[in-house]
């Protein structure tokens, strides 16, 4: 099981601090963090797109597909994108359009002005926070997990069952004319192996 591993480890990795303070609190053991890395590419921004959406990445209860709806119907000027499994082809209701899962991450980052990560549950990451700064897209997330270590702390909600802080922050951020975004060259591939290889030297 899960405890026997970790008692008989030589080094435990978490991918992300949360995941870390998880196994100090729960095994009493120290585990050092090396994040989920992106690769680092050269990404040219189509300014010629002019209707961007608000993109929420997973249509589930617990990625907060109920709270983008919900935010949805407050905003009725904007327009909204679910990116959801089990979709075949894009369906728009009202001002929210359900999009399928697997096309383009190029395209559905292109097409976004504001990235949304309301999820309910503990997640260990933010991987689509750091893919959408990539896209020089702001993101607003809510207080879970590992999700305040991908997102600027201005963008992290804390009431994120209060969907009236959600739309006083999305407002907030689409009037700004340099929302805050998170430095990302920490999360890049090069830089991760680094962090990797230097833990690995202590235990030679």
């Amino acid at each position: 099981d899960t405890k026997k591993a970790i008692s008989n480890k030589n080094l435990i990795i978490a991918n992300s601090q949360f995941i870390a303070n998880i196994v100090l609190k729960k095994y009493k053991q120290v585990a050092k963090v090396v994040y989920p890395c992106i690769s680092k590419k050269d990404i040219i921004i189509n300014k010629n797109i002019k209707s961007k959406k608000i993109t929420l990445i997973g249509g589930t209860k617990v990625k907060g597909v109920e709270i983008l709806e919900a935010i949805a119907k407050k905003l009725p000027e904007q327009q909204f994108r679910v990116v959801k499994r089990g979709v075949k082809q894009s369906i728009t209701l009202d001002n929210i359009e359900y999009y399928p899962w697997g096309n383009s991450v190029d395209t559905i980052y292109q097409e976004t002005r504001l990235l949304l990560v309301p999820s309910l549950w503990q997640e260990a990451f933010g991987r689509v926070a750091i893919e959408a700064a990539q896209y020089d897209v702001p993101v607003i997330a809510s207080n879970r997990g590992g999700l305040p270590e991908c997102v600027p702390n201005e963008h992290v909600i804390d009431d994120y069952h209060n969907i009236d802080v959600w739309v006083s922050k999305i407002k907030e951020v689409l009037h700004q004319k340099k929302p805050s975004k998170m430095p990302i060259d920490t999360f890049y591939c090069n830089n991760q192996i680094d962090v990797f290889l230097d833990i690995l030297k202590k235990y030679e």
